[in-house]
């Protein structure tokens, strides 16, 4: 299974707020409803983002860094190893 979106003519929620709906519903765990996003993509569409949607050395990996009890909310996002949100906040000195 895949999580992603088409935008649905213009009406669309974040996938994070649909992931913590699923892990609160307990259907799955946090680690199960990430891979939905993230690995399970890269793996579908290796052609597209082969490089991406995984931890690992040699691949490309911006980050969000979710609060631990509602993975729906976003504390950090780290880009090019970077911190351009931190704390919920936006960092301008990049």
């Amino acid at each position: 299974d895949t999580v992603s979106t088409d935008y649905a003519g213009g009406e669309w929620e974040p996938i994070l707020k649909g992931l913590a709906l699923v892990v609160s519903a307990g259907a799955l765990s946090v680690v199960e409803a990430v891979a939905l996003a993230t690995g399970n993509v890269t793996c579908l569409l290796p052609e597209v983002g082969g490089e991406r949607g995984v931890i690992a050395p040699g691949k490309i990996a911006d980050l969000v860094l979710v609060d631990k009890s509602d993975i729906g909310i976003v504390r950090d996002v780290i880009v090019g190893g970077k911190f351009v949100v931190k704390g919920g906040q936006l960092v301008l000195n990049r």
